[in-house]
């Protein structure tokens, strides 16, 4: 250091020989005018104060500082301040400055980037092929309204930055701290850090070259993408010796963004180290690193946060390798994790005795790959913002099952704060044996209107013995989106879920998507396949051994040529849930879901064909009174399907007062048969009576499913099901 500022003051001294020195105020009272006399080479040198005013270099290759150029004496940076006074950009270069303009030792704050006026950073503004020298510069609370770079905006130009801290800057749009876009540049050891913005907290490149040596970027924030960095397309970036941590994105990377990596280089002599980043909302989708482009790439690094990072830490982590030498916290756990209403997060969690207590935890801590599939297993509650203080959307990961002991007993509820489950950019990921509810996507202008309960993008998952229920989207569906994604939907209810396209689904564009022995009913607008034509993309929706309202005609964009739909033993029929309308959605007796799922499905716990939907009717829980020591049977119906009577014969072992009910899948009786002397006696092993297929006033009745039920002594004992074919 004694060193540099040796060179400093003999290359200054050589300097003055040959140009002239314009000092404000003692020549000129604002800096600006002193800018405005000065020529080529010049040097404007400012007295330590504060001066309200927002410069502009006017293409003059000169040099602007404050005393620090001649003592290197720090203090001096953070005495002489220019306030920009939200009047536009504090300094501004735009008229083809070269590399020998320098603007070195000031506190540069409160500008203010335009909307529309060429202001495009808050405190320094460089366009126009301008290629200064920035030094020693503290760039603090400055804000961009519009094309971003709060602390420095460099637009079709380039810049060499060095020995200068950029912090509290903010921006609406891009870069809180930097925007280079078309921009040549070089950045060394600077600090980048408490900045703000919606895309690219610390900093945004587009189509730049940048070199990053020696610097920091920490504690930036981001809503979009790139808490820290966000590397955009075309381009070429050379980090070495640079530290990237604590920075937070609500979305996507919350260290790193990086849309195109193809020429995107971690030194790997003098290594970077990226680590102790944070992800608020979509937990799992890059809380380090995330890339945009499935393109595959190398991070060389120092320290990481975890040594064999998962898809939480780093996504998609198949096409990342790392060689990293440290890390920042222990390693990751390859086993199955535990979670429970009444855990503590500072358990280990690897069994039901010591279980955790929010998925998010268990998301940071369990590691999985294509050879170690592991499951976080949820115990029974209900996991919310209030309950365990579970942050939605819950963001999966590639190789994991989240399992519930069963849908009755595992809710995730998350209280319309977000969407319930995220699945991006993940394969191999299953959901199974949990309730879905509560989840909310408003309209907001980007892709956070769609999936109210599950939002599925790019990834190959699985839904499996769920309830769906009370999910909102504002447009796009309700209970699920996906788009570019192999979704399998097995023995689901789904229901109660709202959306202007695809209350139960809705499917962007070149998804596969399969469903089996599930229920879509009550939601509003069931299903919605929008391709994208313009780009010739399509869906492959099949649909199986399913209770689906409205039937195949229903679907929004089924005549769409570039669908392809599968329709097959599908019905289209009141599936007479319990009581819906208070979330009971088991079956009732009469549902025409009862035995009506793929027969080659595993039988449901009574050993009966499965059941349509989340929940199996148990048959062997209706009423079985044992009366003297014998038991009734009430016999499948002959012939079945039939047509235009079917014979129903049942046995009874005693004296018993007896009804036999048809009713219709609404749950109307259509037929009551009664006995001329109801009190039967026992011993006779069958009675039968003949359906001719009508009412009680012998009118026709129209084809369908129907039920019969038997009662003995004002008991149900039995309900089975008749097909009338005509």
């Amino acid at each position: 250091m004694k060193i540099m500022m040796l060179l400093a003051l003999i290359l200054f001294s050589f300097s003055i020989l040959s140009a002239t020195i314009i000092n404000v105020p003692a020549d000129q009272p604002t800096i600006q005018e002193g800018i405005n006399v000065a020529v080529d080479g010049d040097t404007v040198l400012v007295q330590p104060n504060i001066y309200v005013e927002n410069i502009n270099y006017s293409g003059k290759n000169i040099t602007v500082a404050s005393l620090f150029l001649t003592t290197q004496d720090t203090t001096f940076i953070s005495q002489t301040i220019i306030d920009g006074n939200l009047n536009g950009s504090v300094v501004t270069f735009e008229n083809g400055e070269d590399s020998t303009t320098v603007l070195c030792g000031f506190t540069i704050t409160n500008g203010l980037g335009g909307f529309i006026s060429p202001d495009y950073s808050g405190g320094i503004s460089i366009f126009n092929s301008a290629h200064p020298e920035l030094n020693y510069l503290i760039i603090k609370n400055n804000l961009a309204d519009w094309v971003g770079g709060g602390g420095i905006c460099c637009f079709s130009a380039g810049c060499k930055l060095s020995n200068s801290v950029i912090r509290n800057n903010s921006s609406s749009h891009f870069g809180g701290g930097i925007v280079f876009n078309d921009s040549e540049s070089e950045i060394f050891n600077t600090q980048i850090y408490c900045n703000n913005s919606e895309i690219g907290g610390g900093a945004f490149f587009l189509h730049s070259s940048v070199q990053m040596t020696f610097s920091t970027i920490k504690g930036n924030h981001s809503i979009d993408g790139g808490g820290g960095l966000f590397l955009s397309i075309n381009d070429s970036i050379f980090f070495s010796s640079t530290i990237i941590f604590d920075n937070v994105s609500d979305n996507l990377g919350g260290g790193v963004m990086i849309v195109n990596p193809e020429n995107i280089i971690f030194d790997p002599i003098n290594r970077c180290s990226i680590f102790n980043n944070m992800i608020n909302y979509n937990r799992g989708v890059g809380a380090d690193i995330f890339i945009a482009e499935h393109l595959p790439m190398i991070f060389v690094l120092d320290t990481f946060t975890v040594f064999q990072p998962s898809d939480y830490y780093a996504s998609p982590i198949g096409f990342i390798e790392f060689d990293i030498l440290h890390s920042t916290q222990e390693d990751l756990i390859n086993a199955d994790l535990y979670i429970s209403t009444n855990g503590d997060d500072s358990n280990i969690g690897t069994s039901p005795e010591f279980p955790l207590k929010k998925i998010q935890t268990a998301l940071e801590r369990i590691y999985t790959d294509s050879l170690n599939h592991n499951t976080i297993h949820l115990m029974p509650g209900v996991y919310s913002p209030s309950t365990t203080g579970e942050v939605f959307p819950v963001h999966s990961m590639s190789h994991l099952t989240i399992s519930g002991t069963s849908a009755d007993e595992v809710v995730l509820d998350a209280e319309q704060t977000n969407t319930v489950l995220e699945i991006n950019n993940l394969n191999n990921s299953i959901i199974k044996n949990v309730t879905i509810r509560n989840g909310l996507a408003p309209f907001m202008g980007t892709y956070f209107e769609r999936g109210g309960g599950i939002r599925c993008q790019m990834a190959d998952f699985k839904i499996e013995n769920c309830l769906i229920i009370n999910n909102f989207a504002e447009v796009y569906g309700g209970a699920i989106f996906c788009s570019e994604t192999n979704l399998q939907i097995n023995k689901c209810t789904i229901s109660n879920n709202d959306a202007d396209h695809g209350g139960a689904i809705c499917c962007n564009s070149n998804n596969e998507i399969e469903i089996s022995n599930s229920i879509f009913f009550f939601n509003q607008q069931e299903i919605s396949l929008l391709a994208i034509l313009s780009h010739g993309e399509s869906n492959i929706f099949t649909a199986l051994f399913s209770d689906i309202s409205g039937g195949e005609e229903a679907i929004e964009g089924n005549s769409n040529q570039l669908n392809i739909i599968y329709w097959e033993n599908n019905i289209d029929e009141n599936p007479q849930f319990i009581d819906y309308v208070n979330d009971d959605y088991h079956l009732s007796e009469f549902s025409p879901c009862i035995d009506a799922g793929d027969p080659n499905s595993p039988l449901d716990p009574d050993g009966t064909i499965t059941d349509m939907g989340v929940f199996f009717f148990d048959q062997t829980s209706v009423e079985q009174d044992i009366i003297s020591e014998c038991s009734f049977e009430l016999l499948d119906n002959y012939p079945n399907p039939f047509n235009p009577s079917t014979t129903i014969s049942f046995s009874i072992p005693e004296i018993s007062k007896v009804e036999l009910t048809v009713y219709n899948v609404k749950g109307q009786k259509v037929k009551v048969f009664t006995f001329p002397n109801p009190d039967l006696s026992g011993g006779t092993s069958e009675y039968s009576v003949v359906w001719n297929g009508t009412d009680e006033n012998d009118q026709p009745v129209s084809s369908g499913i129907y039920f019969y039920k038997l009662n003995i002594n004002d008991k149900t004992k039995a309900v089975k099901k008749c097909l009338l074919l005509k």
